[in-house]
């Protein structure tokens, strides 16, 4: 559902939102970022891995920037170490991240389609056929059903994909009927 609408899941999106939040909050050298450095040397804190998430999106950032050299565990890494400028993010580089995350999760869908049992019926699609099928940033780009469309627009298209849409299956039947090496999707 989400790869037709062009959205990223609710997940994905509450986990960048809370990173650009916790990002913010570093950069304002207030209250709040003492209390995030002390959230940050509790691991039993409740909101323990919401730091965790922004650390990893640290380490993620630098190795796409490739700018500041950081230890390569996150253990290792406190945000005492680093500067304000290193909590900087822009759009661009959010939404980069937010399509990785999406990617993540995507891949995580097909492994579970894919069924290494070797008693199994083979599948369609290979696992690295189905990895090209992956490019969050083109679905975010354009995606299948447009926030445009009317109810009733995305209604017709979501029944054509599902294949109930009579129209549809009308022309296949009628495809099928004068060439009968054809055969239905």
């Amino acid at each position: 559902g989400s790869v037709l609408t062009g959205l990223p899941p609710i997940s994905v999106l509450l986990k960048v939102n809370t990173i650009k939040f916790v990002l913010k909050a570093l950069t304002q050298q207030d209250s709040l970022t003492a209390m995030i450095m002390q959230i940050e040397e509790t691991p039993n804190h409740e909101f323990f891995p919401q730091i965790y998430d922004t650390k990893l999106f640290l380490l993620w950032k630098f190795k796409v920037k490739g700018n500041v050299t950081l230890p390569s565990s996150i253990r290792g890494m406190f945000f005492t170490q680093l500067q304000t400028n290193n909590f900087i993010y822009d759009e661009p580089l959010m939404k980069l991240y937010q399509c990785e995350e999406w990617n993540i999760l995507l891949r995580e869908g097909i492994d579970g389609l894919i069924n290494q049992d070797p008693y199994s019926i083979e599948p369609l699609h290979t696992a690295e056929e189905l990895e090209t099928l992956i490019n969050t940033q083109n679905i975010m780009n354009f995606p299948l059903v447009l926030r445009s469309f009317s109810r009733y627009q995305s209604s017709i298209l979501m029944d054509f994909l599902h294949g109930r849409c009579l129209r549809f299956q009308n022309f296949v039947y009628s495809i099928l009927k004068y060439d009968k090496d054809s055969h239905a999707p």
